[in-house]
């Protein structure tokens, strides 16, 4: 005897369509992070350039320019894959980069001063470091937020690195993925402006 499937009546469809239209939105609920950045990597592929400098944009990363030509952030938010696939997860990391000559101040405040603007802003300073990319020397500092705590639980952290007059890059995030910047410092190179 022929085993035969159940068809799909007129009754059924509303609730199949339904079933399908749920499915889909509990996927992109779950992996909407990392649908995001798929479909980036995908259209864009694996890099942005700017004047001259080739910035690597990690996988469960997007960038936006906006409409600036001499800026673009890349953005990370935790979702399911990260949180339980990955050994750090992350929330609400981000790197923006600024190239711009005219709006990047490079005096330096003397620390007691400097201490006193952080305070008022709710931050603390934690560090410095020296760090190079595509060739330029800079030296970035951390401060983290007196009562930042991120949903996760761990602490925020903000690191700014100036590189001369015309080039910041700024991280922010939880602490545990400052590695991310080391990163992408270390992955950017120096492209050739005629090709």
């Amino acid at each position: 005897m022929e085993k035969k499937f159940p068809r799909v009546t007129l009754k059924g469809r509303p609730l199949l369509v339904l079933g399908v239209i749920l499915l889909i939105m509990a996927n992109y609920t779950l992996f909407a992070p990392e649908i995001e950045s798929a479909f980036w990597h995908l259209f864009h592929g694996s890099h942005v350039e700017m004047q001259g400098i080739r910035f690597n944009v990690p996988w469960l990363y997007y960038a936006d320019s906006g409409f600036q030509r001499n800026a673009f952030g890349m953005e990370s938010f935790q979702g399911v894959v990260r949180q339980h696939y990955m050994p750090a997860p992350l929330f609400g990391t981000s790197i923006h980069v600024e190239m711009r000559p005219a709006m990047i101040s490079h005096v330096q405040l003397d620390p007691q001063r400097e201490a006193l603007v952080l305070q008022k802003l709710g931050r603390k300073s934690v560090g410095e470091f020296a760090a190079s990319i595509a060739g330029r020397e800079g030296l970035c500092k951390k401060t983290i937020g007196i009562d930042g705590i991120t949903v996760s639980g761990e602490q925020e952290m903000q690191i700014q690195c100036p590189f001369g007059s015309d080039l910041r890059i700024t991280f922010r995030g939880p602490t545990r993925n400052a590695s991310d910047l080391d990163n992408f410092l270390r992955d950017a190179k120096t492209v050739s402006q005629n090709r």
